[in-house]
Order: C-alpha cells, then structure tokens, then sequence
C-alpha cells in the first residue's frame, strides 16, 4: 500500500506541475517575458560562461574550482562557505559522476548532502544543478543530452514544489518537464528564436541549451517579477 500511496502522490505532483507549466505557456506575453529572463539571465555572464563550459563543452567539472562555483551561482545558494563539504565533494569528484550517471542521486544525496551541515531548503537546488552538471545521458528533448533537469529556488517556488524535499522535486520536476517538452517542440523553438534576439546568441547559446535550462531560467525570472 505504502508504494501505491507514493506513486499516488508523485503523479499528482507531477500532474499539478505540469499544469502549471502549462497555464504559464497560455500567456500572450510569452516574447515579453522570454526576452526579460534571458536579458535577466546574460547580465551575469560569468555564471553563463560557466554552465556553458560545464555543460555545452564538458570541461568545467575537472577544474579544481567546479563545486565552489556551483555553490556560488545566483539564485542557488546563499549562505557562508562551507569548506569541509565542498573539499569532499571535489575529493569524491569521479565517484560522484560515477553515482549520477548511474541514476543514483538519493544515493548520492543521502551519502553527501544529509551528512553536511546544509539548510534543507538549499539541498534541492544544489542538488539539482550537480546532477544535472554531470549527468550526460541519451535523452530525447537534451542537446546536449542530460539525465536531471536544474532548478532553483525561484523556479521551485513558482512552480509550487519548494517544499516536498530535493529527492522528489527533482523528479517530479524532470517528469513534467518531459511530458510537456515532447508535445510542445513549436513553443520551445520559438523560446530559442526569441532568446537568441534578446541577448548575444554567442554567450547565451540558445539553440544548444536544454530545455531544461531554458524552463529553469524561465520560472527563475517570473518568480521574481
């Protein structure tokens, strides 16, 4: 009984997401706020240089500096260092991305993150971005292709699942983000159109984002407006 309950409830988490997303997308306003979210987005072009070496190249996550700037990133994280979590992080760096490819962040969670002396809230997010950063996987609506799709805290809020813990927002997260992505290509090529019109197309890299960078962005933005 108790998985039927659970499964219950991850559908319709992942159903009330989903029309959330959907109610978003039946705004007439969609080029306005598109082009305020990645205008948003590029004023902080170190963080999108970073998530482009990290994601679209595939070479930020060797750097020494890889988890102390994921920690950094606007909208993610905003309490003081913590070092002896980050040192073991980076320490752990190939066993980690051994963990995610596999499909085991609760793994990875569970042996990292309720081991360290991080407010709950910030777990889900950081959380996310890591495996997303690390898990390039064959996936149908990725270029490139990756396994989990980042949220922060502005995203989480807007889209109502702030509060059901970093394993089952990711999930439930990534599930929505799938189901909507696979029936509405038209709305994603024009979020891509009026990216690359509204910033320099060479540092957002709009049509070699995935989608679930894009949306994150998105619900970042209209959070906060």
């Amino acid at each position: 009984m108790c998985s039927n309950m659970t499964q219950q409830y991850r559908g319709t988490l992942v159903e009330l997401t989903l029309g959330r997303i959907e109610h978003t997308f039946k705004d007439e306003s969609l080029e306005d706020w598109v082009q305020g979210a990645m205008q948003h987005h590029c004023s902080m072009p170190e963080y999108v240089r970073f998530y482009n070496r990290t994601v679209l190249d595939g070479i930020a996550y060797e750097e020494p500096s890889f988890f102390y700037e994921v920690w950094h990133q606007p909208g993610l994280v905003n309490f003081p260092d913590d070092d002896t979590f980050l040192e073991r992080l980076s320490n752990d760096r190939e066993r980690i991305r051994s963990i995610v490819a596999m499909g085991h962040v609760a793994h990875f969670c569970l042996e990292y993150f309720h081991k360290a002396d991080i407010p709950l809230e910030y777990c889900g997010p950081l959380l996310s971005h890591i495996a997303h950063y690390i898990s390039h996987v064959d996936h149908p609506y990725c270029t490139p292709r990756v396994r989990y799709a980042p949220f922060s805290d502005g995203a989480a809020s807007y889209l109502g699942i702030a509060n059901v813990g970093a394993i089952v927002a990711l999930d439930v997260l990534t599930t929505a983000y799938d189901k909507w992505a696979a029936v509405n290509l038209d709305t994603i090529d024009e979020i891509r159109r009026i990216s690359s019109d509204a910033v320099d197309p060479l540092l957002l890299r709009p049509y070699e984002l995935p989608v679930y960078r894009l949306l994150d962005t998105l619900f970042l933005y209209l959070d906060a407006i």
